[in-house]
């Protein structure tokens, strides 16, 4: 049941509640229960609703000049309480100059051939429009939902065509790639668009750029923390590979074996000397060749720094007084830092030549710190009675931190290779 807010004659209840307060204690305590209910009556007014707080929202907006803003919160209102009067008002006006700042908004891109950026505009409408539906018929006729679908649908016809038509100059102009994603984008739009699948195919493949990350050498001159060389070329393929490019295709190691024993390639530093060859007779348009360049472990001597320290406690207020605590600590602390560093080279197998190259490295580290204390416990800090509450204990193993900092460079190495490869063969 509704709860409406009569008028309260907020002078007169003042004066009744003096009166109140000033009898005695059971008055007092009457007084009390009436502010009580009082707060407690006011509470059931609108503006301390949800429906309430919905409509002073868009209330807000509006006069911000968020229509969009003011039909979204009084749609709230309405959706807790149907019956509220002002966010009905509200809304019936709001709905128009949202729908027209859009319709606007869209008739400017379409003038401009922004056909996809229109569309956007159309959807932002129809989603309102289902929203005022789901209010009930007497909201669904606010905005022409009609009139908006065919808009969007001519709209549509058009995107699909620009892309089209896009895809075929650049096709033309053997800009496979870019071609292949108009058309791409066509059939977003329009599914079977013109030919547009057929040529999203052919442009795909010619697009397509295949490369190879040839096995990193460990050239550390640390060969005790075992295959590493082949865990960071097969971590870098297989993160490239699951990434999913679409015009990218990463060669594993296994198969670029395969390829150089069936084509009778002796010598690998023949990719490097002659590219273009190499590229046609394994067909790949890319070659990476790296190394392990360094690997640098340094640990920390275990230090240590003892203190005393003193503090005041004050005795209970019955007692008085306060009397002196002290403790002696020493905290501890020891580490080991692993740095792995990588260098690599990228082979163009279209232009013949080194198109990149660089150095990366990362290091992954493990520390432990803790402390002993002998004495009064509550003259430590906080901070030092949490290293007391810690043990020592030996360090992660080096082949530990050595294969940690490998999983992170390969994803650095790989991140690094994608973002150039995309820009490359654009």
């Amino acid at each position: 049941m509704a709860i409406s807010c009569p008028k309260i004659n907020i002078q007169g209840s003042a004066m009744m509640c003096k009166k109140i307060a000033y009898g005695g204690g059971s008055m007092k305590l009457v007084f009390v229960f009436f502010l009580i209910f009082v707060v407690l009556f006011l509470c059931g007014c609108a503006a301390f609703t949800q429906h309430g707080q919905a409509y002073k929202k868009a209330e807000f907006c509006y006069n911000a000049g968020d229509f969009d803003g003011a039909v979204t919160n009084s749609i709230d209102s309405l959706s807790i309480k149907p019956t509220y009067q002002k966010a009905s008002l509200l809304i019936k006006k709001a709905t128009p100059q949202a729908y027209e700042k859009h319709e606007k908004i869209a008739r400017g891109l379409e003038d401009q051939a922004e056909w996809d950026s229109a569309i956007t505009e159309y959807d932002t409408l129809l989603r309102m429009s289902k929203r005022l539906s789901e209010l009930g018929t007497i909201y669904s006729t606010i905005i022409d939902t009609q009139g908006i679908m065919q808009k969007r649908e001519n709209a549509i016809q058009k995107a699909a065509k620009a892309h089209y038509s896009k895809g075929i100059r650049l096709m033309d102009s053997k800009s496979y790639n870019e071609a292949a994603k108009e058309f791409k984008r066509a059939q977003d739009f329009i599914p079977d668009y013109e030919d547009s699948e057929s040529f999203y195919a052919s442009c795909k493949e010619l697009a397509v750029r295949k490369i190879a990350i040839m096995i990193f050498e460990n050239a550390s001159g640390k060969s005790q923390f075992g295959d590493i060389d082949v865990k960071l070329t097969d971590q870098i393929t297989d993160t490239a590979i699951n990434s999913n490019l679409e015009l990218l295709i990463f060669i594993t190691r296994d198969q670029m074996g395969r390829l150089i024993q069936e084509k009778g390639v002796s010598d690998i530093n023949k990719i490097k000397s002659n590219p273009i060859e190499m590229g046609k007779l394994l067909d790949t348009h890319a070659f990476v060749f790296g190394k392990i360049a360094s690997i640098l472990v340094n640990h920390t001597p275990k230090a240590s720094n003892a203190y005393s320290r003193e503090v005041v406690i004050q005795r209970p207020e019955n007692e008085g007084g306060s009397y002196k605590v002290s403790s002696k600590c020493t905290t501890y602390n020891k580490k080991c830092d692993v740095t792995v560093s990588a260098k690599y080279e990228i082979f163009s197998a279209i232009s013949g030549s080194v198109v990149k190259t660089g150095t990366l490295k990362t290091t992954s580290s493990d520390e432990v710190s803790w402390a002993e204390s002998k004495g009064d416990d509550r003259a430590l800090s906080e901070q030092d009675k949490d290293l007391c509450s810690q043990k020592e204990r030996e360090l992660e193993p080096e082949e530990i931190l050595v294969g940690r900092a490998i999983d992170e460079l390969s994803d650095k190495l790989t991140n690094e290779f994608i973002t150039f490869f995309e820009d490359f063969f654009k």
